[in-house]
């Protein structure tokens, strides 16, 4: 199923009438990883759920009624002029092509699974996207004890970096999947200590938009 809808996403990611079924199958498959332990699978399909929407049907009642607006009768500013002036008729088009646009993405329809609420698939979705990221690094593996103290120190920021850009996107995802703030930050809290990160990468990840509790 992952596989095809990968495929899929480069092409056309709009479903119409097929959300609700895509949305019972991956429902369906997030139960399947959530018994046997499988993140990897589990954030695929996570992050699917955030590609593949339907459109919004355009709601009328949202619409102020035309034929008695005082714009429409000639009585606003302006009263005098072309009833359908130029402004009106661009506000209003502008307001329904923003409407026909809104779109449903199978996640709103995902959110209240259980799996989300275990700490357990974070910290190993988070890993598993630390050790993807490492092995793209691209750069040509060297053991440690070869690397001077520049190379040392580089590779250690490199490290670090993506370490921190991976908690902070899982940390976002955790907020954005239905986890409680505090949930979250108990994360990052728990991670930056894990992979050693220092006090000012830590209070960056904790002032993020979704985790600042200031806020």
């Amino acid at each position: 199923l992952l596989h095809s809808l990968n495929q899929q996403r480069s092409r056309k990611t709009e479903i119409g009438e097929g959300f609700d079924d895509l949305s019972a199958a991956i429902w369906t498959l997030l139960d399947r990883c959530q018994q046997t332990g499988d993140a990897r699978v589990a954030k695929m399909a996570m992050m699917l759920s955030q590609t593949f929407y339907r459109e919004k049907p355009f709601d009328l009642e949202d619409e102020p009624d035309e034929a008695t607006s005082p714009t429409s009768r000639g009585e606003g500013e302006g009263s005098g002029t072309d009833v359908t002036s130029r402004d009106t008729i661009a506000e209003t088009v502008q307001r329904r092509s923003y409407a026909r646009g809104s779109r449903e993405y199978i996640k709103s329809a995902l959110v209240e699974h259980p799996l989300w609420q275990d700490m357990l698939f974070w910290d190993a979705a988070c890993w598993e996207s630390i050790r993807e990221a490492l092995s793209s690094d691209g750069d040509e593996v060297a053991l440690w004890h070869e690397l001077g103290p520049d190379a040392a120190r580089d590779a250690v920021l490199r490290v670090h970096n993506i370490v921190f850009s991976q908690i902070g996107a899982y940390a976002h995802s955790m907020v954005e999947f239905g986890c409680k703030r505090g949930k979250a930050r108990q994360f990052v809290r728990r991670l930056c200590s894990a992979y050693q990160l220092g006090e000012e990468q830590r209070h960056m990840l904790l002032k993020l938009p979704l985790l600042d509790d200031e806020e």
